[in-house]
C-alpha cells in the first residue's frame, strides 16, 4: 500500500513538473493542453489519496471504539468488588449496596456495602496496603459527597475497625474500609480523582 502511495505522489509530482517545463519553453496551445492534462491527473491522484487516506482512519476508529469494551456502562455491585479487590475466594460475599463512579473528578467514589466472612476479608486485607484507624475517624469519609442515603457503617457498632489506605506517591486516591468486628459486614468507600 505505500508504494502505490509512493507511486502516485511521483506521477503527481511528475505531472506538476512536466507543467512547469512545458511553461518556460512556450507554446500557448500547448501549454494549456498539457497544464489541463497535469491538473487532471494531480487532481485524481490526490483525490484517489485521500479516498484511501479517509478509509484507513475510518477503519483506525472503528478498531479503537470497537476494542472498549461497553464505554460508560454501568457495572453490577459484583463487577465492582472484583475489580476492587479481585475474585472472591469464598462464596460468602454479598454486595448489599452500591454507587459507581462512572465520570472520574465530577462522580468523587465508589461507594459499597457488602457481607462477607472472615477469610474474604483477611484476603483483602493482606492484598492491600491499609493502614489502622480509629473508628471515630469514620466521620470523615462523609465529607466526600455526594454520600449515598444507605452509607452508615454506625450500624456496625461502636467496635467496628477501620482501614484507610492514602499514599503520598498517589495523593488523588483515598481507600477506606470500614468493618464490623466479626468480619461479616463492611463499607467501602474509594476516592478517586
Amino acid at each position: 500500500m505505500h508504494n502505490a502511495i509512493i507511486l502516485f505522489l511521483g506521477v503527481a509530482a511528475g505531472s506538476i513538473g512536466v507543467v512547469l517545463v512545458v511553461l518556460w519553453l512556450g507554446g500557448r496551445q500547448l501549454r494549456k493542453t498539457w497544464m489541463l492534462s497535469a491538473l487532471l491527473l494531480s487532481g485524481l491522484c490526490f483525490g484517489w489519496l485521500g479516498v484511501k487516506a479517509a478509509r484507513k482512519a475510518y477503519r483506525a476508529a472503528v478498531y479503537s471504539v470497537a476494542s472498549v469494551p461497553k464505554p460508560f456502562a454501568r457495572r453490577s455491585g459484583e463487577e465492582i468488588y472484583r475489580a476492587l479487590f479481585g475474585v472472591p475466594v469464598a462464596s460468602c460475599m454479598e454486595v448489599k449496596n452500591y454507587q459507581d463512579q462512572l465520570v472520574p473528578r465530577l462522580d468523587c467514589c465508589i461507594w459499597l456495602e457488602f457481607r462477607t466472612c472472615p477469610a474474604e476479608l483477611k484476603r483483602i486485607l493482606a492484598a492491600n496496603n491499609y493502614r489502622k484507624m480509629p473508628y471515630d475517624s469514620v466521620g470523615y469519609a462523609a465529607n466526600y459527597s455526594p454520600k449515598p442515603m444507605w452509607w452508615k457503617p454506625e450500624r456496625l457498632g461502636p467496635k467496628a475497625m477501620v482501614v484507610r489506605r492514602h499514599t503520598a506517591t498517589n495523593p488523588n486516591r483515598d481507600q477506606i474500609l470500614v468493618f464490623a468486628q466479626d468480619s461479616t459486614h463492611a463499607y467501602y468507600c474509594d476516592m478517586a480523582d
